[in-house]
């Protein structure tokens, strides 16, 4: 309050200007660029960036560290999935009349640890009108863009279609993707 009271008072006579842009150095690091190059091919194939909360009213996974006093009922749960916040958005932009909904984010997730402190990883997930020809051919084109060689397997999730979900695989293992 006493900055704001001197400031009324004197603030014309405070001259407008610009900051000086110095010479910025530095670079992306690797993860950086590999993010940057994720988002564009995304952004190539139609789909608009979307941001969600971190924090969620419930997870899937039984084990997500919920806050033990959160600000609400709606922010409880530190997320350990991207997919339900998506479908929501997709949700939101279905009702308000949107069509040809294509949403993409790369956000952290919080996976359960030993600890009393999650691991944060990030993930990228996406949600798309035009069925599974048009999501495959997006996740196939971004495995060629991060010179990755598809692999799929059969797997459940509770928003996808009961048989007709698949996950991607890196390495031989699950990468989180249906």
């Amino acid at each position: 309050d006493v900055v704001e009271e001197v400031a009324r008072d004197i603030l014309e006579a405070v001259p407008f200007t610009l900051p000086k842009r110095r010479e910025m150095f530095g670079a992306l690091k690797p993860l950086q660029r590999l993010q940057r190059h994720v988002e564009d091919v995304l952004v190539g194939f139609g789909l608009t960036e979307t941001y969600t909360p971190s924090l969620r009213p419930d997870d899937p996974d039984p084990h997500a560290l919920r806050l033990p006093e959160p600000i609400s009922a709606e922010f409880a749960v530190l997320r350990t999935t991207l997919l339900p916040s998506l479908v929501e958005a997709a949700r939101r932009n279905v009702e308000l009349g949107a069509g040809g909904v294509a949403l993409y984010e790369v956000a952290r997730v919080y996976l359960p640890a030993g600890d009393d402190l999650p691991d944060e990883e990030t993930h990228v997930a996406a949600i798309v009108e035009g069925g599974w020809p048009r999501a495959k051919g997006i996740v196939d084109t971004l495995h060629a863009a991060l010179k990755a060689e598809p692999a799929y397997e059969r797997t459940e999730h509770e928003l996808l279609h009961p048989g007709k979900a698949a996950e991607p695989l890196h390495g031989g293992r699950r990468i989180g993707a249906h």
